[in-house]
C-alpha cells in the first residue's frame, strides 16, 4: 500500500482540492493527541531531559515540521503532556453519575455493614 494507513488517515495521500500531504482540520486534534501520547510514553520511560524531538517524531509517526507546527518548543510539548495526564487523572476521579430515578444505589454487602473492630 502506498503511503500506509497513517498517511491516509492524516491526509497525506492526496485528495480533494489538491491538499496532498496536509491534514484536514478534523485530523489536527488527532495528530496533536498522537504526538502528546508518544511524548508521554517516551518521557515516562526516559525522562524529559533524555527525550528528544527525533525520538518523539519517530514514535508518533510525524514529520519534524508537523511536530514543530504543534509544539514549537520542547517546553510547550512537556506542558501539553502534563495537561493531558492531569485531565486523565481528573476524569478517572469524577464522582459517579446518579442512577436514573426509581433505581437504588448499590448497597454494601452484609459483610461490609458491620465494619467495627472485634473487641
Amino acid at each position: 500500500m502506498a503511503g500506509g494507513p497513517a498517511v491516509r488517515a492524516y491526509g497525506g495521500g492526496g485528495g480533494p482540492a489538491g491538499h496532498a500531504g496536509r491534514c484536514s482540520r478534523g485530523a489536527l486534534p488527532l495528530l496533536r493527541e498522537r504526538i502528546v501520547k508518544a511524548a508521554a510514553e517516551l518521557i515516562y520511560e526516559h525522562g524529559a531531559q533524555n527525550t528528544n524531538n527525533e525520538q518523539i517524531r519517530a514514535a508518533a509517526g510525524v514529520s519534524g515540521s508537523q511536530l514543530t507546527r504543534h509544539f514549537p518548543t520542547k517546553e510547550s510539548l512537556v506542558r501539553a503532556v502534563l495537561a493531558w495526564q492531569a485531565d486523565g487523572i481528573v476524569a478517572r476521579h469524577q464522582a459517579p453519575e446518579r442512577p436514573p430515578t426509581g433505581t437504588r444505589w448499590p448497597m454494601a454487602s452484609s459483610g461490609d455493614r458491620n465494619c467495627s473492630s472485634a473487641a
